[in-house]
């Protein structure tokens, strides 16, 4: 028997493609870390999915595979609940069924663990894939937390001269702190301990936005973002594809979550409260609310309503002007035609491109590794 922790991965199924599906499972099997389980909760999907996903576990033939069937729809985050009360880990995993866990992540996430036993909650900093592109981003917000924390902590601290060796070790330990913690703000991919499902579960009424949610919901435990670290080794990747039925891409659901969220955690004086404050630089934000009325069946006076108001004042255009941009590019480009228009920003900008240095760690997962057959899979798949 492992004296190695067990890792408890939870994967939410509905209807997602079968393809894509047995990636994210052979992304698992590829693991240098092998003390895991996985238990896949089918959320409603169709017979015939259901009956194609038993079928792909039936063949694979590996005790750590189970199926929970849910009977119905219940939504992402009563099936990630569901999952977690019938783990047996020490460490809790998610997985959506169309992401990939990259081979070293598991090990990584331990290690993360080992070198901090205080640990609570590690954070991962998703890396995105354009697969048309067969390109790999890390954006750039995440890039500068990583590398320059006190550029972005003490942003206009012009000071760092003046400071002793002992000072400046100080100052710069302080702002990776400041910058760990922050990086939980942008909804990083997560493995935490299961006594953190003690204090905090995901929360059933968001069956949308529901990961941001929960990472609101986390730090708002000062017990446990107080005892959070970050995996600097990536290991995540978050797909983009352009399909018009995903679930990401129904605008009315999305934007009356973010607003629910608004609502849920902009407690006077809190954290999330300051969090969701800077989320509103967006304009994604900024009119969450608005952007919920007018796609609701009164969304017709709503607009009525707001062109009346920019007509008498002409402050307001700016935010008719916004309105109608959103409007456009997530109910026509995004719902209406399956765009993923995160697919044109990435490859924009100062975002990196880590395309090169991940295929360099397969190299070298692909030469030590006793799972070579499933590391080859993934690799060809994603490049």
């Amino acid at each position: 028997m492992s004296t190695e922790p067990l890792i408890s991965v939870i994967v939410p199924y509905c209807d997602t493609e079968l393809e894509l599906f047995q990636l994210a499972i052979h992304g698992i099997l590829s693991q240098s870390y092998k003390n895991w389980e996985v238990i896949i909760v089918n959320d409603g999907s169709t017979p015939k999915n259901k009956a194609l996903i038993e079928e792909l576990i039936k063949k694979i033939n590996d005790q750590r595979f189970s199926i929970i069937d849910l009977g119905k729809n219940y939504g992402p985050s009563h099936a990630r609940n569901v999952g977690v009360e019938n783990s047996k880990g020490e460490i809790i995993i998610f997985l959506d069924a169309d992401d990939i866990h990259l081979p070293w992540y598991y090990k990584e996430v331990i290690n993360c663990f080992k070198e901090n036993p205080s640990c609570l909650m590690v954070g991962t900093p998703p890396l995105f894939y354009i697969p048309n592109k067969k390109k790999i981003y890390l954006d750039y917000h995440r890039y500068r937390l990583l590398s320059a924390p006190e550029n972005i902590m003490f942003l206009g601290f012009k000071h760092l001269p003046m400071l002793c060796d002992k000072e400046e070790k100080l100052f710069k330990d302080l702002a990776k702190r400041l910058s760990i913690k922050r990086m939980f703000f942008s909804t990083p991919r997560l493995a935490l301990k299961k006594e953190v499902f003690n204090i905090v579960k995901y929360d059933p009424g968001f069956v949308a936005i529901e990961d941001t949610e929960f990472c609101l919901s986390l730090v708002s435990k000062p017990e446990l973002l107080e005892h959070c670290t970050v995996n600097f080794n990536f290991g995540y990747l978050y797909r983009l594809y352009s399909l018009k039925n995903r679930h990401t891409r129904k605008t009315n659901l999305n934007f009356r979550h973010m607003s629910k969220i608004a609502t849920k955690h902009s407690i006077e004086g809190s954290l999330t409260q300051s969090i969701i404050r800077h989320w509103k630089m967006k304009d994604e934000w900024k009119y969450c609310s608005s952007m919920a009325r007018i796609l609701t069946d009164d969304g017709k006076s709503y607009i009525t309503k707001t062109v009346q108001e920019a007509f008498q004042h002409k402050a307001k255009w700016k935010a008719l002007y916004d309105l109608c941009n959103l409007l456009f590019k997530h109910k026509i480009l995004s719902e209406r035609l399956g765009i993923d228009f995160r697919m044109r920003e990435l490859p924009k900008g100062n975002n990196i491109d880590k395309t090169k240095d991940i295929q360099e760690l397969f190299q070298t997962h692909i030469n030590n590794s006793n799972c070579k057959e499933f590391i080859i899979q993934v690799a060809a798949s994603i490049f």
